[in-house]
């Protein structure tokens, strides 16, 4: 019955922002189907290195971003750089001091941030509700600081 459910998605990926996740793999008692489909997604999160740019893509995005803002303007390890109706650019500051082994996750870091916007909007109501996209591998220099080298 679901066949071609998420069709109409995939083709407005063509001209319009979004993403489509797919799992066809199937173990009975531990692991379903599902497909999961975002057109015209309300905020982009971007960084690069410590910098940060939240971005209302559209109307429902410019009335999330002053509540996201709140969110991380209480948040001792950001500098808010840039405010506007349709943007939000952050730093994030470096560590001050060394973190143990234990401790690495919760360095400050761009996923401070997502963190912080991920706890916002949880809910018990709606399981689906989340960030979703793509993660570079250099978010890894986030916890370890790494030479770059050619």
């Amino acid at each position: 019955p679901y066949e071609g459910a998420i069709d109409a998605y995939i083709d407005g990926l063509n001209a319009r922002r979004g993403a489509v996740f797919s799992s066809n793999y199937e173990y009975p008692g531990r692991y379903t189907r599902w497909d999961t489909a975002i057109i015209d997604p309300p905020l982009v999160i971007s960084a690069r290195g410590r910098a940060m740019r939240i971005e209302a893509l559209n109307s429902r995005g410019e009335m999330l971003l002053p509540v996201v803002g709140k969110a991380l303007g209480g948040l001792d390890d950001l500098t808010i750089a840039e405010t506007s109706k349709r943007l939000i650019r952050l730093d994030v500051a470096k560590p001050g001091r060394v973190f143990t082994e234990e401790e690495r996750s919760r360095v400050p870091s761009v996923f401070t941030v997502l963190r912080t916007i991920t706890a916002l909007f949880k809910t018990e109501e709606d399981a689906n509700l989340g960030l979703y996209g793509a993660f570079g591998y250099d978010l890894a220099f986030q916890f370890d600081p790494v030479d770059y080298k050619l």
